[in-house]
C-alpha cells in the first residue's frame, strides 16, 4: 500500500488588513506582518569523509530541543548521523542495527528526539525508544485494546502521530480509522498502560477529503495530516485542512480549540472530493481538486519572540507537467496565547519552506546543495 501525503514544498512580503476570532489587547488592529521583509543565506553542512541520505530530504530527521543538533536517519544502512547546526559539520556517526532485539525495523515513518542520547523511531506497525549507543530502552507497541481505560477491539499498534514527552512518561497519538480519516487523542501512561481516548472533532473534517484507490493493478491512499506538534510542555493538534488548532496541557488534563478566520485565504478546505476511485486518472484528477484548495502546514514555534507561525498554500491548475506549479504561499503569526496577530501572502516565494525550523530566532529551510545537506537562513525584519 502506499500512503500519498500532501505535496509540502520557500518567504516574502505584502499586506493585509486583519480579522481575528482570536484577539489580544495589544494586538488587536495591528498586522505585525505587514511590512515584513527579510534577508537569505545559504548554509551547507560539512559532512567530512561521509555521505548523507537526501534522497528523502529531512523526513526522517529530528530536531534536540536547543535546536543546536539534527539528527537524520539513513534507513538503508541504518546509521543516524548526528549534525552540529551550530559548527555547520557532521559530529558523529551512529551505527544502528535493522533486526534482532535492537532492531528499528522497517519503513520507519517519523524520528523524534528525546533528550540526553535518547530519541524515538516509529513505524506503521512498531515504535520504540533508542539511544545512540545503538540499545532499545522501549517498546512503545501498544494497541487500544491492550490500554486499560480505552474500550477498543483494535489490535493495530497506536503508531500515527504517536508523540512522547521529554521523560519518556506519557505517550500521546492519534488512533483512528486509516480508510475513514477518523481520530481520536488517546493519552497512555507508558508504564502503567492506562489512558483515555479523547474526541478532537474539529480533525474529522479530514476524512472528508480522503482518496482510495482500488483497483486489479494497485492501491493507493491519500489522507490529510493529523499532527500532534509537542511544543514547551503542551502538544498541538493540526490538520493540513484547516486552520484550527488543539491545545492540550497534560498537567492540567486540559483541551482547547483555537478558530481562526484569515482575510487572504479560506480557513478550511471546503467542496467534496471522492472518497473512492478506480483509476489512476481518476485519483490524480481527485488529487489536484483538493491541491488547488488552501492547505496548510505544521505549527513553527519561535521561542525568541515566544511567537507561533504557520504556513498556508494555493497552488495553480497545472498547466504543463514538465514546468514547476505555480503556488500561492502565506503565513500565519499567533501569539504564545494563539491569538492571530499577523498574516500575508509572500509573493516572492515559489514553494513552501521545506521541513522549516526557528533556530535562534531564524527561520531555517532544508534546501539540497548539489547533494549536500543545507539551509536557507531565513532572518526576518519587522
Amino acid at each position: 500500500m502506499m500512503k500519498t501525503k500532501p505535496l509540502i514544498l520557500l518567504l516574502a512580503v505584502l499586506i493585509f488588513s486583519c480579522s481575528e476570532d482570536k484577539t489580544s489587547g495589544e494586538n488587536q488592529t495591528k498586522n505585525i506582518l505587514e511590512g515584513l521583509t527579510y534577508k537569505v543565506d545559504t548554509v551547507v553542512v560539512d559532512p567530512g569523509e561521509e555521505l548523507l541520505n537526501l534522497q528523502w530530504g529531512l523526513r526522517l530527521a529530528g530536531l534536540n530541543e536547543s535546536k543546536s543538533k539534527i539528527f537524520l536517519l539513513n534507513e538503508v544502512n541504518t546509521t543516524l548521523a548526528e549534525i552540529d547546526l551550530d559548527a555547520l559539520k557532521l559530529a558523529e556517526i551512529h551505527q544502528l542495527e535493522k533486526e534482532g532485539p535492537n532492531g528499528i525495523g522497517e519503513y520507519i515513518s517519523d524520528l523524534s528526539v528525546l533528550g540526553g542520547d535518547r530519541f524515538m523511531l516509529s513505524s506503521f506497525r512498531s515504535s520504540g525508544i533508542f539511544n545512540t549507543s545503538g540499545e532499545k530502552l522501549a517498546d512503545l507497541n501498544f494497541s487500544p485494546k491492550e490500554i486499560e481505560g480505552i474500550e477498543s477491539d483494535d489490535d493495530m499498534p497506536m503508531t500515527n502521530g504517536l508523540t512522547i514527552n521529554a521523560e519518556g512518561t506519557k505517550a500521546f497519538a492519534l488512533p483512528g480509522n486509516f480508510f475513514e480519516g477518523t481520530r481520536d487523542l488517546a493519552v497512555v501512561d507508558v508504564a502503567s498502560k492506562t489512558g483515555k481516548l479523547i474526541d478532537i472533532p474539529a480533525m474529522d473534517i479530514a476524512g472528508d477529503f480522503r482518496i482510495v484507490l482500488k483497483s486489479d493493478e494497485m492501491m493507493s491512499v491519500y489522507v490529510e495530516e493529523v499532527e500532534i506538534t509537542p511544543i514547551l510542555d503542551k502538544f498541538y493538534i493540526t490538520t493540513s485542512v484547516s486552520s484550527d488548532i488543539y491545545r492540550y496541557d497534560p498537567k492540567l488534563d486540559s483541551l482547547e480549540l483555537f478558530s481562526f478566520t484569515p482575510t487572504l485565504f479560506p480557513s478550511v478546505k471546503s467542496g467534496t472530493v471522492k472518497n473512492e476511485v478506480s483509476s489512476q486518472e481518476e485519483f490524480e484528477s481527485e488529487m489536484q481538486k483538493l491541491s488547488t484548495q488552501v492547505g496548510f502546514e505544521k505549527l513553527l514555534w519561535d521561542e525568541e519572540s515566544s511567537r507561533f507561525y504557520r504556513f498556508a498554500r494555493k497552488f495553480y491548475p497545472r498547466e504543463d507537467e514538465e514546468a514547476p506549479r505555480k503556488v500561492d504561499v502565506f503565513l500565519m503569526a499567533l501569539d504564545k496565547d494563539l491569538n492571530l496577530i499577523g498574516e500575508i501572502q509572500l509573493d516572492d516565494l515559489k514553494s513552501v519552506p521545506s521541513y522549516p525550523f526557528f533556530k535562534d530566532g531564524e527561520l531555517w529551510s532544508y534546501v539540497n546543495v548539489e547533494d549536500e545537506l543545507g539551509f536557507a537562513v531565513f532572518t526576518f525584519d519587522f
